[in-house]
């Protein structure tokens, strides 16, 4: 695995470590490509424990450039943003892309508004949660905004079994990943938190959900999803999963020097 295009930075409340002992564990573990891709701000969303506040972005932007110039001579590094299908606030995240030539989106799909109190997808508890997690799913993939979709099987994460409904939304959203040419992420951190002990319910990447995604012809990225230093640094478990996901036999995908995605080569 020499490439990671999602990983996250202490300004999202929930992440640690610095961005240069990012890049330099990925440097130590033969990364050819690192991209950073930390939670987006939203206008007028504050004090959340989910995203860094919009008084950050332009720091986190520097110093992520700053790193690119640093180290150009040993890693890509790369500049994203995880970001929410928020419709009515995409004309914004378009904005701020353009603005500071933030090279690439991933599809976080962890709520469905900003409104104190929100379901959290990870969190799912009922069929109605997971239908509506499937229906906003879509509408972001059919927006064209996104590199891939981050952790498509997410809405299993709490979930209590593994039921038809789970089967029809993971069988419904392959379908359309499919159809739109949108990859799907191999989540690893996923799996760091089932071996872990702190995942009550299903779980995800979950074995039935990236059997459909394999019979359906999907795609996918491998990402680390980094929320410390560490995570980089563990390079054997890393592998572990991606060697995994390989045998699976989809289709692998990476984002190239202009952040476009192409067929991953080893």
């Amino acid at each position: 695995m020499i490439d990671n295009f999602h990983s996250h930075t202490w300004r999202c409340r929930h992440a640690s470590g610095t961005e240069e002992e990012y890049v330099q564990a990925a440097i130590q573990n033969g990364y050819r490509a690192f991209g950073f891709s930390d939670h987006t701000p939203w206008p007028g969303s504050v004090g959340s424990n989910a995203r860094m506040d919009e008084n950050q972005l332009e720091d986190y932007i520097d110093t992520v450039k700053n790193l690119r110039h640093k180290y150009t001579d040993k890693i890509r590094i790369h500049l994203g943003l995880e970001v929410e299908y928020f419709p009515d606030r995409m004309a914004w995240m378009l904005e701020i892309k353009e603005k500071y030539s933030i090279e690439y989106f991933i599809f976080g799909n962890h709520f469905p508004d900003l409104l104190p109190g929100s379901t959290y997808y990870g969190n799912c508890k009922t069929k109605q949660e997971i239908y509506e997690y499937l229906d906003l799913s879509i509408r972001g993939m059919e927006s064209g905004l996104f590199s891939f979709i981050a952790h498509p099987d997410l809405y299993l994460k709490q979930y209590p079994v593994y039921d038809k409904a789970c089967e029809d939304v993971a069988r419904q959203l392959c379908k359309a990943a499919k159809s739109l040419n949108v990859p799907l992420e191999y989540n690893i951190l996923g799996h760091r938190m089932i071996d872990n002990g702190s995942t009550v319910g299903v779980g995800y990447p979950y074995e039935r959900f990236w059997s459909i995604a394999a019979e359906e012809g999907c795609s996918a990225v491998a990402s680390v999803d980094a929320h410390q230093t560490q995570q980089i640094q563990e390079h054997d478990y890393n592998l572990r999963y991606f060697n995994k996901l390989r045998a699976y036999g989809m289709q692998l995908k990476t984002l190239d020097e202009q952040c476009k995605v192409i067929d991953y080569v080893k």
